[in-house]
């Protein structure tokens, strides 16, 4: 690893407490391990993947750093709306920081070795998928639990096409076209001027798009409040679904609204990312 390029991450070195002058080795050993030496594993779980085995899926999320945490852009498509409302940003508590600091270590991981990261992951898809048929389940992958690559240019669901990938993605539909059948994406809208004609786009073509509401105030009772009128009586022209009720996106019936009321710092929004209903 040249010194050179270890510049470029010199404040989530810092972060992780690994000098700049640590060998190659050394990092990619400190990357890929916990502090007390454990291998450090990709996926993981979260309470909102978890409603999914109510349905019968395990899902096994990847969280890594959203937008620029971790150092490159993973969120290509981020707004300035999206990025401070994003689960991914919580802080200032020691679990969170530990959390962070993992996700950083992981993007490091994906950015430097990524052949080594898309090994790992590999491997940690098909123990999910055994540990699911022990648990009698459908296995089901989300890589995007908290960034927004194209798994489908890495050829991960391609190495497995006999399992469920599904995800969320503010590219547009032409975007990713090239994905395989066995990868289910829903386009989130933003708050960018021509967000809705993606999502309407995504909409025609018989997929969905997720988008966030609340009521004019800060609540989360009004909030809830508005995705229920919405999933009453549609948006645009389209009918709504219930977004918060799991999160098996791909089990959503095509070419509807999937309606997510705000949470947490999204209550507070005016960029327009979240859309105020009346």
């Amino acid at each position: 690893m040249k010194p050179s390029h270890l510049k470029l991450y010199a404040a989530q070195l810092a972060d992780l407490k690994i000098p700049q002058t640590v060998t190659e080795s050394d990092l990619l050993y400190l990357l890929t391990h916990t502090p007390s030496g454990n291998l450090r594993k990709l996926g993981g779980r979260s309470v909102k993947t978890d409603k999914g085995t109510k349905k019968g899926v395990l899902t096994m999320p990847v969280y890594m750093s959203p937008h620029r945490e971790g150092g490159r852009n993973m969120c290509p498509g981020a707004s300035e709306g999206c990025i401070p409302a994003c689960l991914g940003h919580s802080s200032g508590h020691m679990r969170f920081d530990m959390q962070r600091r993992a996700r950083i270590a992981k993007t490091m991981f994906f950015q430097l070795y990524p052949d080594e990261f898309l090994a790992q992951y590999n491997d940690e898809i098909e123990a999910h998928e055994r540990r699911a048929q022990r648990a009698d389940m459908l296995g089901a992958q989300r890589g995007n639990g908290s960034t927004d690559i194209r798994w489908e240019k890495y050829g991960i669901p391609q190495a497995h096409p006999e399992k469920q990938f599904y995800d969320y993605t503010k590219h547009t539909a032409k975007a990713r076209a090239s994905r395989p059948d066995n990868y289910h994406l829903t386009y989130s809208v933003s708050e960018r001027a021509n967000s809705l004609d993606i999502a309407r786009e995504w909409l025609d073509s018989g997929a969905n798009a997720a988008i966030v509401v609340a009521g004019q105030s800060c609540k989360v009772k009004d909030a809830k409040a508005a995705a229920a009128r919405l999933i009453e009586s549609g948006f645009l022209g389209y009918p709504c679904i219930d977004g918060d009720e799991t999160d098996i996106r791909f089990d959503d019936p095509p070419g509807h609204w999937v309606v997510l009321h705000a949470k947490g710092a999204a209550l507070n929004d005016r960029t327009g990312f979240v859309h105020r209903v009346n």
